[in-house]
């Protein structure tokens, strides 16, 4: 995309260069010919008006050359006629004669045979020689001819002039008349603009006879202001022939200079600063330059927005590209002309290739198409369809079937677009999908098994509930009802102890309820404990299996124990869990399995070396079996068989997931094997490490006898805000020996521990939920009175939060130990004695 984007860009920009440069070409070429074109129309203005200036001068000094030959003739004429007064006749007829002249009053003069003659009363000086005069030199020179004189000064008025003159036959006598340089007026000026220059006429000698500016001189200094007639002399140096124009650099910058010499030698010339001359050009070179930067900036904005642009395009073909990719055929159907065109193809649609009608390319897009989906493609894409589409009656357009590509089907997807630029033609765009379909359906299948599994969980949770609900109230409802009976019987000692008995025995099996319920949520959280212990396991089995016999012999079930020869009679391990998995297969066995059946215990040792053994429990039974859709659920968490036995026998469907995963957590595997009528097979395989039997010590009885006198002389502190349950805890401890202080909240407890001495307490037994402050705050707040007696004290957490946050939560706090109600109180004996022993905080035992 880059390159195609750096292309284009490349292309654009050089044409926008080659557009620039020729416009800069044709601008220059246009300023040079309007240039040279300006610089020949100015000198030939600069030469004609210096000819006019010429010609002008030359009109205007031929009526007095005019003048001065009339009277010149008439002179001669009148000499023939010796009657005239010449005197008087001479200033009257110059008077009459120059009485169109401007110059009148300057009058015509004479110097006829020795005599001075005027036609005004002159007063002449006595030392004026009319024959040196210059009139009189230049009338002689010429012989005959009119002439003019330079500039030259007059006597009696002190002003510059001229003079025509001419000489008479005689050779000695001149007429003349003189013309003020001040009054010499040549007429309307040929240019009334800004000032570019002046006009000037000057004597060969450098006399200024004429001088005006060309244009305005209001704010313009003329050049030729403090000119004299040396300057000019020298600026005419520089003129050539009798006519041309000539570049000087002047004090103010260049000036051309157009100029023409008459016969008298006077040089008529026209001086234009060359600045004006060129200014049209300048403004219009400047304006060319403007216009070529403004030209060059639009270029360069062009540019930017051909850049963005062709970006855009690019980008936006990069995409139809990618989105091309994904296609593996494109056709276009043109509505009304009923013609297909394969745009993209794969196999039978050739690229290019036209249908003649849609029923055509639908006929053979069916080839490749599952029948399965035939009859679905036919329907959804029609003619009539493609119409609502174009005209929004319809949103979408879209399947997905099964294509026959040659390696096999696949999933694929064709979608019909509309094109918004045409009114009757639409896009087919066929796309595979195989991967992400399978994965769909493969997720929608997992989605629809979990789905399944949430509702069959919740299920088995409501019958969860269900059960619990009855297995819990059939021995609460012997609690009570015996509870109730011996209440009645009160006198019948031996009734009243029948009836504990069996309420002992149904708060038991309450218990063990409670018990599963507990063991199954550390399972969950992965909290289970394994607490191993060196034990005679052979002792243990059999006391398992004395204990299930009588059950049996009782129920009329036969019950067979055996084993064979164990070699290590003594092992380390968690003979609680062990005991747990026997107790609950043991206890289905018995359980579930009819009167006259049989029930098969059976233990095999089988050492692998010197310091293990693997222990293998089959336990078999005839009882009423399982199917195998049951078997499949057994060890699931509240999952039980509908038989016709399950409203006969306790249980919440715990104990075989209990079973497995306490099996895993001790290293070991179980097998279950069962039939439907015919009975179950379970066997439990345990790995265990061995140890010499005379190393091994009973430490559970040795635990008994030294617990026995461990409470006995104590004083504790009781934490409970139930009444009976305080009662039955101070019975019971006070029957061991315990001294015991009641108190009824945690905030009560906390002011009685403070009000007494030191080591007044040896433990405190402290209850969780309770009104005005819990166990947890008021263990915070004992620890928190910062001594050795407070610190040390032990406390116990004695409650019904039995799961192990709550474990968790007590030991935060500050406390010792926690002990799950309802208390074994020979557990609480095997706590207080193991602190006691770890930490003698108080007085005696410092002393």
């Amino acid at each position: 995309m880059k390159e195609r984007l750096a292309s284009v860009n490349k292309r654009f920009i050089k044409q926008s260069i080659f557009l620039f440069i020729a416009v800069i070409a044709i601008s220059f070429v246009g300023v040079v010919v309007t240039g040279v074109s300006a610089m020949k129309n100015a000198n030939q203005w600069g030469m004609r008006t210096a000819e006019s200036l010429m010609l002008r001068e030359m009109l205007f000094i031929e009526k007095y050359e005019r003048a001065v030959e009339q009277v010149a003739y008439s002179i001669e004429q009148l000499y023939e006629n010796d009657n005239v007064m010449f005197d008087e006749w001479f200033k009257e007829y110059t008077k009459n004669m120059l009485g169109n002249f401007d110059y009148k009053e300057y009058g015509m003069y004479a110097y006829i045979n020795g005599e001075f003659l005027w036609d005004d009363e002159r007063v002449l000086n006595p030392n004026y020689n009319p024959t040196e005069r210059p009139w009189y030199t230049n009338a002689i020179e010429k012989n005959g001819k009119v002439s003019c004189t330079g500039v030259y000064r007059d006597t009696r008025r002190n002003k510059e002039k001229i003079s025509v003159s001419k000489m008479l036959n005689d050779g000695e006598s001149v007429v003349s008349v003189d013309i003020y340089i001040d009054d010499i007026d040549m007429g309307q000026d040929i240019y009334e603009g800004e000032f570019i220059g002046s006009q000037t006429i000057v004597d060969k000698d450098g006399n200024v006879i004429y001088h005006r500016p060309l244009g305005n001189i209001d704010d313009v200094e003329c050049e030729f202001e403090n000119y004299t007639s040396e300057d000019f002399k020298s600026l005419l140096s520089n003129f050539e022939g009798d006519s041309g124009n000539v570049m000087l650099e002047t004090e103010t910058g260049k000036t051309r200079y157009y100029y023409y010499v008459d016969d008298n030698g006077w040089t008529s010339f026209v001086s234009i600063d060359y600045n004006a001359i060129t200014n049209d050009a300048t403004q219009l070179f400047i304006v060319i330059i403007t216009l070529s930067v403004v030209f060059m900036i639009v270029i360069i904005y062009l540019c930017f927005l051909n850049y963005k642009d062709a970006k855009s395009a690019v980008k936006t073909i990069g995409y139809f590209e990618k989105l091309g990719n994904t296609y593996y055929a494109v056709v276009l159907y043109d509505i009304e002309q009923d013609i297909c065109t394969a745009i993209k193809s794969y196999n039978k649609i050739d690229r290019g290739r036209e249908y003649r009608t849609y029923d055509e390319f639908k006929i053979k897009a069916c080839e490749v198409i599952e029948d399965s989906y035939k009859l679905e493609f036919q329907k959804k894409f029609t003619v009539e369809n493609f119409n609502k589409l174009l005209k929004g009656e319809i949103e979408r357009c879209y399947m997905e079937y099964k294509r026959i590509f040659n390696e096999g089907s696949k999933w694929v997807s064709l979608e019909v677009f509309t094109l918004d630029h045409e009114k009757s033609e639409v896009l087919f765009a066929f796309k595979e999908i195989h991967s992400e379909k399978v994965a769909n359906l493969e997720q929608q299948k997992l989605l629809e098994e979990s789905l399944e599994m949430s509702k069959n969980a919740a299920q088995a949770k409501s019958d969860f509930l269900s059960r619990m609900s009855h297995d819990m109230r059939t021995p609460m409802n012997a609690v009570i009802g015996f509870a109730g009976i011996a209440e009645n019987n009160i006198e019948n000692h031996d009734k009243v102890k029948d009836c504990l008995v069996k309420i002992i025995a149904a708060s038991k099996q309450l218990l063990h309820l409670l018990n599963e319920i507990l063991d199954m949520a550390k399972i969950e959280q992965g909290k289970m404990n394994i607490n191993k212990s060196n034990v005679n396991i052979l002792e243990h089995i059999c006391e398992t299996a004395d204990m299930f016999k009588v059950q049996c012999d009782i129920q009329q079930k036969d019950f067979e124990f055996k084993h064979n020869e164990f070699k290590h009679h003594i092992i380390n391990a968690d003979i609680l869990r062990l005991e747990q998995i026997l107790n609950n297969i043991l206890s289905n066995a018995v359980k579930y399995t009819e009167p006259g059946g049989k029930i098969t215990f059976e233990v095999i040792e089988n050492p692998i070396d010197n310091g293990n053994s693997l222990y293998k429990f089959i336990i078999s039974d005839t009882g009423i079996g399982m199917s195998e859709s049951f078997m499949k659920k057994l060890f699931t968490p509240f999952e039980r068989e509908e038989t016709s036995m399950t409203g006969k026998v306790n249980g919440v469907g715990l104990g075989m997931a209990i079973v497995k995963n306490t099996v895993q957590l001790l290293g070991g595997q179980i097998d279950v094997k069962s039939k439907l009528g015919e009975g179950s097979v379970f066997t439990v395989i345990i790995p265990c490490e061995v140890v010499d039997n005379k190393e091994f010590v009973d430490e559970e009885s040795m635990q008994v006898n030294e617990n026995d006198d461990v409470l006995s002389g104590k004083r504790f502190l009781i934490v409970e805000d139930n009444v009976l349950n305080m009662e039955i805890a101070r019975e019971i401890l006070e029957i061991e020996g315990v001294e015991t202080v009641p108190a009824y909240n945690g905030q009560e407890a906390f002011e009685i521990f403070n009000e007494k001495d030191d080591y007044y307490f040896d433990a405190i037994l402290m209850d969780i939920q309770m009104p005005v402050l819990d166990g947890y705050g008021a263990s915070i707040k004992i620890r928190n009175i910062n001594t050795k007696y407070s610190k040390n004290i032990p406390i116990i957490a004695m409650t019904a939060n039995a799961f192990a946050d709550d474990v968790i939560k007590s030991s935060e706090a500050g406390m010792n130990a926690h002990i799950s109600k309802p208390v074994d109180y020979n557990k609480l004996k095997e706590i207080l004695s193991d602190i006691f022993e770890k930490n003698s905080f108080n007085e005696k035992s410092d002393e």
